[in-house]
C-alpha cells in the first residue's frame, strides 16, 4: 500500500459533536491521510478547536453563510483537488463516532480486493436521519473471504448512507453534486449517480461507525423542508 488519502468533513454549528467524530476518526485510523475541513457558517466555535486543539491538523475553508451540503461538498472537493494528487477521497459525517481499529486502514485494504470503480461505507449502527427513507436493494455479492479477512457485502442502493464513505478520487472526474437542491443530502445524487453507470457500493461489515445522537436542534420545519426535497426522487 501506500496511496494518498483525503478525509473531509462539512459542518454547520457541529460542536461539540464534531469535537468527538474528529477524536475517534483520528485515533482509530491507523493509516496517513490529509484532513479538510468546510466550515459552512459556523459560528460556534469549530474554527477555533480546529485550530488549536484538534489531534489532526486541518485544512480548514471558512464559508460565512451556509450554503447549503450540495455546494459545500463541491467546494471542499474542488479545494482537495487542488491541494494533492490523492488516490482516495473520504466523506465523514460531523456527528459520528468509529468504532473499529484500523477503519481506514481496512476501507483502503478492502478496495485493493475489488474490480473496477466502487464505493466503500462502513457498518453504520445508531440513530438515522431521513436521508435512508425508502433506501432500495439492488443486488449483493460477497468477496471471497479466503483472500482477505474484510467481509464487503455489496448494497447498491438509491439512497446510500453517507456517515462514511471512501471512493476513489477518479469517481469525482465526472461526478458533482447538484447545487439545485440546496437543502438536498446529496445522498440521491451518489444513489443515482452509481446505479445509472454500474457503481457498487459495498457495506465492510467489520468497520463499524457509531451515528452520534444530534445534539442540534432538528426543527420541525427543516424536517419538512428535507422530507420535500427527496420526494420527487422517489421517497
Amino acid at each position: 500500500m501506500g496511496y494518498n488519502v483525503a478525509v473531509f468533513i462539512v459542518t454547520c454549528g457541529g460542536m461539540p459533536v464534531l469535537r468527538k467524530t474528529i477524536e475517534s476518526m483520528h485515533s482509530k485510523a491507523d493509516y496517513d491521510y490529509d484532513f479538510y475541513v468546510l466550515l459552512n457558517g459556523s459560528t460556534d466555535g469549530s474554527e477555533f478547536y480546529l485550530n488549536h486543539y484538534s489531534p489532526k491538523k486541518a485544512h480548514v475553508v471558512v464559508e460565512p453563510e451556509n450554503k447549503g451540503l450540495p455546494i459545500s461538498y463541491n467546494k471542499i472537493l474542488s479545494v482537495i483537488k487542488a491541494k494533492g494528487n490523492y488516490d482516495f477521497v473520504v466523506f465523514v459525517e460531523d456527528d459520528c463516532c468509529f468504532e473499529t481499529d484500523g477503519w481506514l486502514k481496512s476501507l483502503v485494504e478492502a478496495y485493493e480486493y475489488l474490480d473496477g470503480m466502487a464505493l466503500l461505507c462502513p457498518f453504520r449502527i445508531g440513530y438515522m436521519w431521513p436521508a435512508n427513507i425508502g433506501q432500495v436493494h439492488v443486488k449483493n455479492n460477497y468477496i471471497d473471504e479466503t483472500k482477505t479477512n474484510t467481509t464487503c457485502y455489496a448494497d447498491i442502493k438509491k439512497s446510500p448512507p453517507t456517515t462514511c464513505m471512501l471512493a476513489p478520487m477518479k469517481f469525482f472526474d465526472d461526478f458533482s453534486f447538484d447545487e439545485r437542491k440546496p437543502m438536498h443530502s446529496g445522498d440521491l445524487d451518489i444513489g443515482t449517480y452509481c446505479n445509472e453507470n454500474d457503481i457498487d457500493m459495498y457495506y465492510v461489515l467489520n468497520v463499524v461507525v457509531r451515528h452520534l445522537e444530534d445534539a442540534r436542534p432538528r426543527p420541525k420545519q427543516e424536517f419538512d423542508r428535507f422530507i420535500k426535497c427527496h420526494v420527487p426522487y422517489g421517497i
